[in-house]
């Protein structure tokens, strides 16, 4: 066994895979992968996201032909890479029309393939070896030796801001489910999850639920009421997601509950917490008042570009260093590097602009400053209709002496000793340029 980062082009499909009958050959193995296009489409998307899976490499073995591998763990994987690498690929094999369609909207999403030019594998000389480690992984626990689980209320409280978890724990501790049953794995958290989703549920019940709070209005005997009768039908059966799947039969499970059952609306009492904040007062009727700021959001960017934003660089060095800035270098943790290439970043996108304008880019023989650069790039994208009012306020911040986001500032990233940059600051410089950059790669696209 060794590990190795093996091309692309070299790693086949399994013919033999236990997820379909044995085929012919890699284009038909590949079109019985796709079958489930839904499937294979969120891979190839999360992988244009997040890239592969670093925890799992591909298990691989030597096929008959020369310097080629089999893949036996990780054909699905494949499937997405070799279709993000050749969209093309989707026209060759014998899928319904559908799943062509779904394909080709997964495999035009906005992704460097020359990060998975290789993959990352373990290769074992035989399969005899490979299927050890194989079989492990995909027949259950096994005692223990294979991969355990998580139940629905570890993964809700892995999540933390997933109010699912919040209510589960003020129930055990109100009494309203024993710990045993939301503990085991029968417990039905995922249908919990889909009744507190709805609003129409969350109204009925008198619970609200806001970045993560959950809180109510109604008194905590009245509140109680209607809990503790949705948490009994789920825990014993009685309500299961074929009854709450849709949002008409979630309202109508609601609706035929006995009202002796559901809390009275009009019990209103000063908001408050069921996960009673630090040091919240008590009131007069056992709630907790809810103490505003006290949640820190889940969504904390942990990147310099956020990830919803969507770029097209033609640009090979450029796109690179975007990929970078928005997968891999993280804030907290390389605040300095993303610093430096944010610095590196613009002043480059900036050259790329001008350059491509036939814009000057030097003045009596030396460079321009990169505020004069930014200028030059505003006043172009504006004279184009390409740059919004709004965006050219934020962008033209970047000249101004007293903004964070000042040139300046980005000049200290990288000449500055005595700088030191946050993630905070380097987020709202980011909100300033953002603007411009979209303009300027949605000009030249």
């Amino acid at each position: 066994m060794r590990y190795d980062a093996v091309p692309l082009e070299k790693l086949e499909f399994d013919l033999n895979n236990p997820r379909f009958e044995p085929c012919n050959n890699q284009l038909e193995a590949l079109a019985l992968l796709c079958s489930d296009s839904g499937k294979i489409s969120t891979l190839m998307r999360h992988i244009a996201e997040n890239g592969l899976n670093p925890t799992e490499r591909i298990i691989v073995v030597p096929s008959g032909k020369r310097g080629k591998f089999v893949v036996l763990e990780g054909n699905r994987r494949l499937a997405a890479l070799k279709l993000l690498s050749k969209p093309e690929m989707v026209d060759a094999i014998d899928i319904s029309d559908a799943a062509s369609k779904a394909l080709r909207k997964s495999a035009s999403v906005d992704f460097d393939d020359s990060e998975i030019e290789r993959i990352e594998s373990v290769v074992f000389d035989g399969k005899d070896e490979a299927n050890i480690w194989v079989d492990l992984k995909h027949t259950g626990e096994n005692g223990g030796a294979g991969v355990v689980g998580w139940d629905g209320l570890q993964t809700a409280r892995y999540r933390q801001s997933d109010p699912t978890l919040a209510v589960i724990e003020f129930a055990i501790g109100a009494g309203l489910l024993p710990k045993d049953d939301a503990i085991a794995k029968s417990f039905p958290i995922t249908n919990l999850q889909r009744l507190l989703a709805d609003p129409y549920v969350r109204a009925a019940l008198g619970i609200h639920v806001s970045r993560g709070e959950v809180t109510s209005d109604l008194s905590r005997t009245e509140m109680e009421k209607g809990l503790r009768r949705v948490l009994t039908d789920l825990a014993s059966g009685k309500v299961t997601v074929t009854d709450i799947k849709r949002k008409s039969d979630r309202a109508a499970y609601v609706d035929k509950l006995p009202k002796r059952e559901l809390p009275n609306l009009s019990a209103k009492v000063p908001q408050w917490s069921l996960k009673k904040p630090q040091n919240a007062a008590e009131d007069v009727n056992g709630a907790s008042k809810v103490t505003v700021g006290t949640q820190r959001s889940s969504k904390d960017r942990l990147y310099l570009i956020p990830r919803e934003l969507k770029l097209e660089i033609n640009d090979h060095r450029l796109n690179k260093i975007y990929w970078e800035l928005k997968r891999d270098l993280k804030l907290g943790v390389v605040a300095n590097a993303a610093a430096v290439l944010f610095r590196t970043f613009v002043e480059l996108t900036l050259d790329l602009y001008l350059e491509t304008n036939g814009l000057p880019t030097t003045r009596k023989g030396y460079d321009l400053k990169l505020d004069d650069k930014i200028g030059s790039a505003i006043t172009h994208l504006e004279s184009q209709g390409a740059l919004t009012a709004k965006g050219s306020r934020l962008a033209r911040m970047t000249t101004h002496q007293d903004s964070v986001s000042n040139p300046l500032t980005f000049h200290a990233f990288v000449h500055d000793r005595t700088a030191q940059p946050t993630a905070v600051a380097l987020i709202a410089m980011w909100t300033h340029v953002e603007p411009l950059l979209v303009a300027i790669y949605k000009a030249m696209k």
